[in-house]
């Protein structure tokens, strides 16, 4: 049962999109109501006892948003903002509806502006109902989400745009946006005075609408064999559609913009945002069938025809196996320990493009880590401080979460467990030994987390003696609980280590008792660079992000130079583009994980990351990242 519901200022329903579920639950809520339960009105006058309840709570407590869940399972959300109400009636757990709530408002924002009563027209309830319905699909197109210039596909579709702009003649005030998207990802930009105002919250929402666009256009296709492939935009046949996105990083509101949608080719949609500051929403749809105008006329003379074909040759690209401790990956991207750190997304990181999913760091016994606050953001700089101290559910609840993971749903992917020790043991080989013993059938490697720097005494383990002794233990633990397969021992680095103590580690994990099976290079620093951000850089913890790049890939090619490059390598710290994972490849890195990156930039960096690697492979003249690894290395 599924209903989203929006009621304005006296509880009239402006805008309902509901499954005959719930019309039955609502005749069971009033008997006396039957046979036009379906008309609006008898859907208000049942339901607006619970909404003016809302307000008084929500005028009376300071908080517009509540929940509650009845007897039946039934899940109520709601929500205010302009005086309207966001009601989501369904059967999902509170968290679930209250997301999708959050989702219906953004969308709302989005379309709207301030002004929510453009929902009263049916353009745009038609299409706050498709976007609905498509929240969440997405595709599995791998597409391009790189940096504007590289080379093969995105400099094809770049050029596109430019040229679609030729011969467009406007004023030094007008501003515009053209984007080319690849199902729901970013292929290319061109913007009139620069993107700055397009965050990537907007881009996320934009794609969002190309997936609704495509669905609304699959729709028209299946009750019209005669449409046309390319068609005039979308939603202009009464009115442009008008969003309002986001100005900077500090998300002020700003002009709002026209927006039209048209297919070019299969599977590729050309988005044109028009600014519409002091101006009619006729000039802007005349402005964008200037654009739509010269883009037909490139399609007449089959200059896009390269986009659809560097692109599936960029898919090829993409796909393209690594080979990482004798396991073959669909890519070399993996997602960091730190971010899944009891083993609840597993699945959800797979679909969304990570090849290496790592959990951790997992502790014997559980602790909270240390008192919040312990994670700051500073944006300016791209970098994260954190002291958590491996907050942990410990062992025996995470090895019940990792059980139940359907592992064929895991396929050429592999499954990390980052063990850490408790914080008051005073035994730190019984903690890791214990976790060897615990998910030995569960995982795929296991990494040794020693280099910590929120954990008293932690990166101390790292010396030559304390490791040795340690890591003896753990192989000793290891050859007793795998008797057929020996799941591969990584240990992760501290990027604050100095030369000689680097040659120390080496001289250990390269001997019979105490070796192990690869590296991660690194954890998070304790330095502070030269940071913009003034506000949080004396805080205790780890950096991490943009600051701890160079730092971490020239500590790669130094490992890589002292074992010869015998022993393989993760490397970890400042990866936010294609270029970023390729200087690490060639340092010495068979595999890259990010976190930082996804932090700011969510799953559409994945993407970008993958596509820009595989562009660069393919410059380079590597067929695929194994035979890239340390050759920058002199």
């Amino acid at each position: 049962m599924k209903a989203t519901l929006i009621f304005d200022s006296i509880n009239d329903l402006l805008f309902s999109k509901w499954d005959d579920m719930f019309i039955k639950r609502m005749k069971c809520f009033n008997e006396q109501v039957n046979e036009d339960l379906n008309d609006s009105h008898n859907i208000s006058q049942l339901l607006s006892p619970i909404i003016t309840s809302q307000r008084v709570m929500a005028a009376q407590f300071g908080n517009t948003y509540s929940s509650m869940q009845c007897k039946d399972k039934t899940t109520i959300v709601f929500d205010e903002w302009l005086d309207h109400v966001f009601i989501i009636i369904s059967e999902d757990k509170v968290e679930d509806a209250h997301r999708e709530l959050l989702d219906c408002k953004t969308f709302v924002q989005h379309i709207c502006g301030q002004n929510i009563n453009l929902l009263h027209s049916p353009i745009y309830k038609d299409w706050l109902s498709v976007l609905l319905e498509s929240r969440g699909k997405g595709d599995s197109i791998p597409g391009a989400s790189g940096v504007i210039g590289e080379s093969g596909v995105i400099v094809t579709a770049l050029n596109a745009l430019k040229s679609a702009v030729k011969e467009i003649k406007c004023s030094p005030y007008q501003h515009y946006h053209l984007m080319l998207y690849v199902g729901d990802k970013l292929l290319a930009l061109y913007s009139s005075k620069g993107s700055e105002d397009l965050t990537p919250p907007d881009l996320i929402l934009l794609s969002i609408q190309c997936v609704a666009a495509q669905e609304y256009w699959k729709n028209v296709e299946e009750k019209n064999d005669d449409v046309q492939k390319t068609r005039l935009p979308w939603l202009s046949q009464e009115n442009s559609a008008i969003v309002n996105v986001c100005a900077g990083t500090a998300a002020s509101p700003c002009a709002p913009y026209s927006m039209h949608l048209a297919e070019v080719a299969p599977r590729i949609t050309f988005v044109i945002l028009l600014d519409m500051e002091l101006r009619e929403v006729g000039i802007a749809v005349h402005m964008s069938n200037q654009i739509l105008s010269n883009l037909r006329r490139l399609l007449l003379q089959r200059n896009l025809e390269m986009v659809p074909n560097t692109l599936d040759t960029l898919e090829v690209s993409l796909k393209k196996d690594t080979n990482f401790l004798d396991s073959k990956l669909n890519n070399p991207l993996g997602i960091a320990a730190g971010f899944d750190k009891h083993g609840d997304a597993v699945n959800g990181l797979k679909n969304i493009g990570f090849s290496i999913i790592e959990v951790g760091s997992v502790t014997p016994e559980p602790q909270p880590g240390n008192p919040k606050p312990r994670v700051f953001r500073l944006p300016e700089d791209e970098a994260v401080i954190n002291r958590y101290g491996f907050n942990s559910e410990g062992h025996d609840k995470v090895y019940k979460k990792i059980c139940n993971i359907d592992k064929t749903l895991l396929d050429n992917c592999l499954l990390g467990i980052n063990l850490g020790k408790n914080k008051v043991s005073e035994n730190a080989v019984q903690d890791y030994t214990l976790g060897i013993k615990k998910f030995c059938d569960v995982a795929d490697y296991f990494v040794i987390n020693i280099s910590s720097p929120n954990t008293p005494g932690l990166r101390s383990l790292q010396k030559k003696e304390e490791l040795h002794e340690l890591l003896t233990e753990i192989n000793k633990t290891r050859n007793l609980v795998q008797s057929t397969k020996k799941i591969p021992l990584l240990l992760k680095l501290a990027p604050d280590l100095t030369i000689e103590e680097i040659k120390d580690i080496v001289s250990v994990i390269t001997k019979k008792e105490s070796k192990v099976d690869g590296l991660i290079i690194s954890n998070t620093t304790i330095d502070r660079p030269l940071l913009i951000n003034k506000t949080f850089p004396n805080e205790t913890g780890g950096l991490s992000g943009r600051p701890l790049a160079n730092k971490s890939t020239e500590m790669i090619r130094n490992v890589y130079k002292l074992t010869k490059g015998k022993i393989p390598i993760i490397g970890v710290g400042g990866v936010f583009t294609g270029q970023d994972a390729y200087e690490k490849i060639l340092a010495g890195a068979s595999a890259v994980q990010i976190y930082t990156a996804f932090i700011y930039h969510g799953p559409p960096v994945i993407t970008k990351i993958k596509s820009e690697l595989a562009e660069l492979l393919e410059r380079d003249g590597y067929k695929n990242v194994n035979e890239a690894v340390g050759k920058g290395v002199k």
